[in-house]
């Protein structure tokens, strides 16, 4: 057994022995005769347990993280939802200038939330048969195409109201179509054993959009104009979503939902309905 009180700088124990060291796999530290040999045992050995291949970080939580499906799809739905609380705040802040009506800004946010509730429950069968990777990329995409249109109407003096609440009802729409997905996509992202990880990283990168859109949305309207708010809302929606729709997915996933494929490119379903 080694102690520290054994351990020399030099990395040799008391009586000249070189003392082996090795990775998390068993091979070799290439360090073994460089920095870790100058620095004293407890140091190296604090450092090893830090290493990525450790287990610490599963214990943690933040076991997802060693994944880079997952890691690309945690910045880009991150940077998705604290566009769309940008957008939230955006709304109700120009709706109120509009129309100087607190009863017009209800009516804005029921026509974005609308069409939320009509549609997720279609929006998640239509995930089960194309996949949940190309609907959070169509959902966050088209979304974030509407936020930059709505905000080039506010340019328009006197925009009509209507207008308005055309544009919340398909960023709502935009919204459901991507929702199930984004929940249902990270098990095809990292293996069994970090479902749970994902799972809790992904509700936690939801609830801290909330702060971050709040915050950058209070700021932009603050400092600049909803016409630029809303533009930044839905910079932040559309740029993840090429990103998010060229994600690698798990082999068995990707083949369990959309099936195995015909020389002519067809699906076995997709054969039955057209017979």
């Amino acid at each position: 057994m080694v102690t520290p009180g054994d351990c020399m700088p030099d990395g040799t124990g008391t009586r000249g022995r070189a003392i082996p060291r090795v990775t998390s796999t068993g091979a070799p530290s290439p360090a073994a005769h460089s920095w870790a040999g100058r620095l004293p045992w407890p140091v190296v050995t604090g450092l090893r347990r830090a290493l990525p291949g450790n287990r610490s970080i599963d214990a943690m939580g933040w076991g997802a993280m060693r994944y880079r499906p997952f890691q690309i799809f945690f910045g880009g739905m991150f940077a998705a939802n604290t566009g769309g609380f940008v957008y939230v705040a955006a709304l109700g802040w120009y709706v109120l200038q509009l129309t100087g009506s607190p009863a017009a800004v209800g009516l804005a946010y029921a026509a974005n939330g609308l069409p939320q509730l009509l549609l997720t429950v279609h929006a998640g069968l239509f995930t089960d048969r194309y996949g949940a990777r190309p609907m959070v990329a169509i959902g966050i995409g088209a979304a974030g195409i509407l936020m930059i249109v709505e905000g080039l109407v506010t340019l328009v003096p006197n925009a009509p109201f209507e207008l308005i609440l055309l544009a919340a009802a398909g960023c709502g729409a935009a919204y459901a179509v991507g929702g199930p997905g984004s929940m249902s996509i990270v098990s095809e992202l990292v293996p069994p054993e970090a479902m749970s990880s994902s799972m809790a990283l992904n509700w936690l990168q939801l609830n801290i959009a909330r702060i971050t859109g709040g915050l950058l949305g209070g700021l932009l309207l603050a400092m600049t104009s909803p016409a630029l708010a809303f533009a930044a809302a839905g910079i932040l929606n559309a740029a993840p979503a090429l990103a998010i729709l060229t994600l690698k997915l798990r082999p068995d996933s990707a083949s369990r939902l959309v099936g195995p494929r015909s020389k002519a490119g067809t699906s076995p379903a997709s054969r039955r309905c057209a017979a």
